[in-house]
């Protein structure tokens, strides 16, 4: 029996180095990796994925270069609320996970809004790996079952699951990396244990909807 995908969670990286392959400014491939984005959204839901996981900023990009980060951060708070209310459209719904503790406030607020409008939406889910690492993750999921003071045979994997940033929503099936690197990069190890894995050779901005549909069916067919 074959059997269908309901999470796939993209690496989206490589934009600055497809901005350096043509010549032009970095903050240029992350203006074309965003307008992608909608596009491997719209595959993703035409080919029946419940959620669909996106890389947007891990816990150790803080340590780029000051100018490429405030660009990046302006462009989230000016861009994300009309992208969400995109979202609220076609029913979606966003869901954060990652660290809120160092995220500026205004683009906080703006998650935390995108959250609330979008909770009752049930046509797919966009998991929004914002200020994400999986070591923090995991880090913080300890902490909180040692609050919950439960006793050691209380403890399971799903409880873990329980207590991760993404819970209730589904292990990854399909994890997808483009920018011709070959790594996990701290994302979604625990949520990855069985996914399928594919490392695309071109970078995020050249992502095709071709490319997603052929993943998915080599991973149904396999």
């Amino acid at each position: 029996m074959r059997i269908k995908p309901k999470h796939i969670a993209f690496i989206m990286d490589g934009n600055g180095r497809w901005a350096k392959s043509r010549g032009i400014r970095r903050s240029l491939g992350h203006k074309a990796g965003y307008e992608r984005i909608p596009t491997v959204l719209e595959t993703c839901i035409e080919l029946d994925i419940e959620v669909i996981s996106i890389f947007v900023w891990s816990t150790e990009n803080w340590s780029r270069p000051k100018a490429e980060v405030n660009y990046i951060m302006a462009a989230l708070i000016k861009n994300l609320p009309k992208f969400v209310k995109e979202l609220h459209k076609k029913g979606i719904r966003f869901h954060h996970s990652g660290n809120q503790d160092n995220i500026n406030q205004k683009l906080l607020k703006t998650i935390v809004k995108a959250e609330e409008l979008t909770q009752n939406n049930n046509n797919a889910i966009l998991n929004f790996a914002f200020n994400y690492g999986s070591r923090a993750e995991i880090t913080e999921t300890v902490r909180r079952i040692v609050r919950q003071k439960l006793n050691i045979d209380e403890i399971s994997i799903k409880t873990i699951s329980q207590n991760l940033w993404t819970a209730g929503l589904p292990d990854v099936d399909i994890l997808v990396r483009t920018g011709k690197e070959k790594r996990l990069s701290n994302f979604m190890m625990w949520q990855s244990a069985y996914a399928k894995i594919y490392f695309l050779d071109k970078y995020w901005p050249d992502i095709t909807r071709n490319d997603i549909e052929q993943i998915v069916k080599n991973s149904i067919n396999q």
